[in-house]
Formats: structure tokens, sequence, C-alpha cells
């Protein structure tokens, strides 16, 4: 049976059919943190085929208030956030998720607890804090080359939550919201050089999602349980969407959209997607641990 899968180009809404196969014409890999036996998790690429991602590995283990004399050993997973590239990783200098590099080696992610958090930007080594004034919590989740960073910030004590998609050229701000018309929630997932962006909204509390595009003054919306994360500079663009609770990630690309799933996997994501138009993301496997993968368009 087909699936109706409602994606949008920049002027339009339009309707496509989606086949639920594997994406013909790439070429799958995964990508696993050595030793990160909890899962790793591969969120954003750039054009020089450099991943950026996270990982958790168990475990590090220190000691509590001895029982009868024997030390009470408590195990924390070991967090690593990585740059990936050509099969080799490199640590970030602090161990949070990044979600997005530059051309530039510029890197922007989250860190802290979800109620909570605050952006960072990495440029050179250095961590630079990013936080929306008033906001209970701030997400960055992508960066241009130019230093346009987008993400989306939560309101304080709000219920329903409400947050918003927001985009700034500097840590410091300032930063302008950028929701959808008519959304509870919005945020921000992805931006290209030329100036659009992607992200996700709800129309109502616990509602499906929405995948949307803005460029130029002009929105366009995917249908409901869409969710769209990434877009390059020719104006592909990547997410996921449910089916009966499992997620499928798909790249939408010259009119044609395709599913993109792992071989063999529960889930998958898709995360990132660069002008080459490989794909990275995460799936599942059927023992519910995460992998990255890295996905090549092959001729």
């Amino acid at each position: 049976m087909r699936r109706v899968l409602c994606t949008a180009v920049l002027t339009a809404v339009v309707v496509v059919q989606v086949q639920p196969v594997c994406a013909a014409g790439y070429q799958f890999a995964s990508i696993d943190y050595p030793g990160a036996n909890l899962g790793t998790w591969a969120y954003g690429i750039n054009n020089l085929g450099q991943i950026v991602g996270y990982a958790l590995g168990c475990c590090t283990y220190f000691s509590t208030a001895s029982v009868n004399s024997t030390p009470n050993l408590i195990g924390l997973p070991t967090p690593y956030g990585f740059v990936y590239q050509q099969g080799a990783f490199t640590n970030t200098p602090i161990p949070v998720p990044p979600s997005s590099i530059n051309d530039f080696g510029t890197i922007v992610g989250t860190r802290g607890a979800k109620s909570s958090s605050k952006g960072w930007v990495d440029s050179g080594g250095i961590y630079t804090d990013v936080a929306v004034e008033n906001a209970a919590a701030t997400i960055l989740s992508g960066i241009d080359d130019s230093g346009l960073m987008v993400g989306s910030w939560n309101e304080p004590m709000t219920d329903p939550p409400v947050s918003h998609g927001f985009f700034g050229f500097s840590a410091s701000g300032p930063f302008y919201n950028l929701d959808y018309p008519g959304a509870l929630t919005s945020a921000l997932r992805g931006v290209n050089n030329l100036g659009a962006v992607v992200g996700v909204y709800t129309r109502e509390a616990g509602g499906p999602s929405y995948g949307y595009f803005y460029l130029g003054g002009v929105f366009g919306s995917t249908g409901p349980g869409v969710e769209i994360n990434c877009i390059n500079d020719a104006f592909a663009f990547a997410g996921s969407f449910s089916i009966a609770g499992v997620n499928h990630g798909f790249v939408s690309a010259n009119g044609q959209t395709i599913v993109v799933d792992f071989p063999g996997a529960r889930s998958t994501v898709v995360s990132g997607i660069n002008n080459a138009g490989t794909l990275v993301g995460t799936y599942t496997d059927v023992g519910g641990t995460p992998h990255g993968f890295v996905d090549v368009l092959t001729p």
C-alpha cells in the first residue's frame, strides 16, 4: 500500500507519493564510536565530509558511602562529543552533543538538562554559551557558512509548553523569532547558505508534528507526522516521518521523495545533508541500541 507524504517546496505545498523502500542509489555505513556500547548518534555533516555526533559508553564509576566496609560503586555513562571524517574520530573539547558543523569547522550544539538547556558555539576550540533572553531553555540546531545560527527556545512556565524557532548571527544576540504562522510550538532545525531554513511545528498540545520551510517571506508546510531536520544549497531536504509509531528517514530532491531506512533497522532518522547529497543520521537496531550512519549517494 502506498503512503502519502505531504511535502512542501518553497512556494507551495504539494503532495507526492512515497514508496516504502530503502533509498536506491545510496550506500549505507554505520558510525560507531569505539567503546560506546550504549549508543552513537550522528547529527550533522558539512561539505568537507566532516560529521558531528555524540556517543555514550558504560561506565565511569565512582564511590559513595561504603556499606559494611564495602565501597558502593555507582556507574554513570561516559559521554563523547566527536567529529568523524574518513574513519577517524576526534573528540570535541567538552563531551556534549554537537548538532551541526559548517565548512569552516564551527560547531554548534546544546548542553544541560532539557528543561534548562543552553546552546553553545565552538569556534576554534573556544566555547561560547548561547541563551535567548528570558528563555527557560535554548537549543542550537544549525549553522551556515556565514555564521547564521538557528534553533529554538522555550517559554518559562507555560501550560501547554510553548516554544519558538529563532535565528541569529552572534552568540550574544540579537535573536529573532521565526515561527510557523498559527503554531503552538516551532523549532528551527537546519539552514542552508542561501537563507532557507527548515524545522518542525505543532498546532496543538499533544498533536502531530509538521515540517516547515521558510525563504524570503514564504512559508511551506508538510503534512502531519513529518519532521524536516536539514536542507542543502540545492534545496534538497531530509528528515523523518512516523507510521504506526515507527520512524522512517526520507530525503526529497528534484521533485522526488524517497524513504531512507537503514537496512534491518527498527527505526531511522536523517539529521544532516550536505551539497553532495550525503546523508547522516541515526538508526536503532532490533536490540534497541542507537547507531550513527552515513548514507553516500552513488552514481
